[in-house]
């Protein structure tokens, strides 16, 4: 139901923040592309080299166009990805035009579509320095994550949406999306890596959070098309991630977007056929409040009854004695929460 509402907004956000970057492009990209190719024309040079299948007029206000001029190869260079600040930009450009490109053809779009053109049409326009265009757009980003926030599936596998002042929300896990090349990780002194790792990373926190900093890791490989990396790469990833103003990192590892606080949080996120996590990346702040509950659900039940419903509800047929007591170490945090610790 939420799906249909959120799929409109979308479209609709869609349209203003494509409409807003084709106001800001066209100069952004003749201000860079003559200061770098001796004066040249960013539009003249595209024509040059692009071969379109219709007779279609082009124009260079074409939003389209304009993505499309930023990632296509010119012969055999991409010219908008010639310095360290510049190397993300192809990629930004081709996530932005086929949310576009779906966008036109009236496909529905998902919420993840949403934050992905906020916060990669915010990052395109930061490399180009475009600062008032970045601090326009940042109303889009917070709407963005406010949609995001307000589309959280119906509850699967509970028995009621809330019960004992805690609410359960299906578990959807990030949708893994490329964001650079899979040398990017291995150069994390560069502003441009750091600075797509960090939109990455918020994007995992905030649609995941809170989210254990290892997946974090893992899905920031696979967005890089990384299956590993070397023990110094990982260690400058994960001080990267450590170190994020807009995350919070708690004593257990664990990634909290800036806006929840985990002393008051009372949500749990019941595994699904669409994601599911171990429990060992799950926080012992959300197991608690899977405790309260099935507590709440079944007061009268015992102790195994209620460690078999937090076995089901996160999809676990037999639980190792590992799970076990991490269901046991959670049901003593119940009340202290106030006691977690944060990082920072």
């Amino acid at each position: 139901m939420h799906t249909n509402i959120n799929a409109a907004k979308c479209a609709s956000f869609v349209t203003v923040v494509m409409g807003f970057l084709a106001t800001r492009l066209d100069e952004r990209m003749s201000e860079y592309f003559a200061a770098t190719y001796a004066g040249q024309d960013w539009f003249d040079a595209f024509l040059e080299h692009y071969h379109p299948r219709t007779s279609k007029e082009v124009k260079r206000t074409d939003v389209s166009i304009q993505l499309l001029a930023l990632y296509m190869y010119y012969g055999n260079i991409q010219p908008f990805r010639d310095n360290d600040q510049m190397v993300n930009v192809p990629a930004y450009a081709a996530r932005l035009r086929d949310i576009r490109n779906n966008w036109a053809h009236t496909e529905e779009l998902t919420v993840d579509d949403c934050v992905t053109v906020a916060h990669s049409a915010s990052a395109l326009l930061k490399a180009f320095n475009d600062d008032r265009g970045v601090a326009a757009l940042k109303t889009y980003v917070y709407e963005a994550d406010a949609i995001a926030r307000t589309n959280e599936p119906a509850p699967g596998q509970v028995e009621q949406p809330c019960a004992g002042g805690v609410c359960a929300r299906a578990f959807v896990p990030w949708t893994v999306k490329e964001i650079g090349t899979p040398a990017m990780l291995d150069n994390m002194r560069s502003k441009a890596s750091r600075e797509a790792v960090a939109e990455v990373a918020i994007q995992v926190v905030r649609v995941e959070g809170p989210v254990h900093i290892d997946r974090v890791s893992r899905l920031i490989k696979k967005a890089c098309g990384r299956k590993r990396l070397s023990r110094s790469s990982a260690a400058a990833l994960r001080r990267q991630l450590e170190n994020l103003d807009t995350i919070t990192l708690d004593g257990e590892g664990f990634l909290w977007p800036a806006d929840i606080d985990p002393t008051i949080w009372r949500v749990f996120r019941p595994n699904t056929t669409v994601g599911s996590r171990p429990l060992k990346e799950v926080s012992s702040v959300e197991l608690a409040n899977a405790w309260r509950y099935v507590q709440a659900n079944n007061p009268d039940a015992s102790e195994q009854e209620w460690i078999a419903k937090l076995a089901w509800l996160f999809d676990r047929k037999t639980l190792r004695r590992g799970d076990r007591d991490r269901l046991i170490q959670a049901r003593r945090l119940m009340g202290t929460q106030s006691d977690m610790g944060l990082v920072r």
